[in-house]
């Protein structure tokens, strides 16, 4: 059997780095430090957004549709202005902004947070989760505002599919025996760490090759594995916590 070992990366599809991370610099006339969760979601760069254009067509979420937003406009709102993306949760205080979609059987989740660092810019957090009735997955990329240019950000650090199984003595062999499935990821309303989850519904075990029945695997699996982990921050970077 294969040995799989792969980076989170892979499942996330992040693609940060080939991002053009021009802004509406007009915005820099009305928005002013210290900034809030709605000033930095107004300034993200509009190709972070491209994702989303798979469910809103050649719709991209610029500056005027993101002021839009901002005015409250909720789930009811969308419906009677026919209007994909809506205004699910914004909560200054905690620094968390989450957008939500009115499609059937697919859509996605827009979920947008901050955590302050010492002699730093913010550091910022945009996750796009597409679910569909087959899969969910997300797709997480960092940033930082230094008030005229936005960087890209790596604060997290190499998640393998390994860290999702219980013990150091079931390690080896569950990696052997996972095909690595599509992850998701909710970032903080309370508290400052991200949970990783894992849907048990894409293990693949070759339990016909391993000459064990369905019950044993379910024994197995049930033992080795738990389907999400954290990534505690520590007021730098992530670290996963055991």
């Amino acid at each position: 059997m294969k040995h799989f070992a792969l980076a989170i990366c892979l499942f996330l599809g992040w693609g940060a780095k080939a991002q053009n991370l021009a802004y509406d610099t007009t915005l820099l006339n009305t928005l002013h430090p210290p900034y809030n969760i709605e000033s930095y979601f107004l300034l993200l760069p509009t190709n972070v957004f491209q994702p989303l254009q798979y469910i809103t067509g050649d719709s991209v979420v610029g500056t005027d549709e993101r002021k839009e937003l901002l005015q409250r406009l909720d789930f009811h709102e969308a419906i009677t202005s026919d209007r994909i993306l809506f205004l699910d949760t914004l909560n200054k205080r905690k620094a968390f902004l989450r957008l939500n979609t009115l499609t059937d059987g697919e859509g996605y989740v827009v979920e947008m947070t901050y955590w302050n660092r010492k002699n730093k810019p913010p550091l910022i957090a945009l996750c796009l989760s597409n679910w569909a009735m087959c899969c969910h997955h997300s797709e997480l990329s960092f940033y930082s505002f230094n008030g005229s240019s936005w960087k890209i950000e790596d604060p997290l650090p190499a998640i393998e599919l390994s860290n999702f199984v219980h013990t150091d003595k079931m390690r080896a062999e569950a990696i052997d025996l996972l095909t690595p499935p599509p992850l998701s990821i909710n970032l903080p309303l309370e508290g400052k760490n991200i949970t990783v989850y894992i849907d048990d519904g894409y293990i693949d075990i070759d339990y016909d090759a391993m000459g064990l029945t369905a019950l044993d695997v379910k024994q197995l699996f049930d033992h080795m594995y738990r389907n999400e982990i954290e990534l505690e921050w520590t007021g730098k970077v992530f670290k996963i916590t055991n």
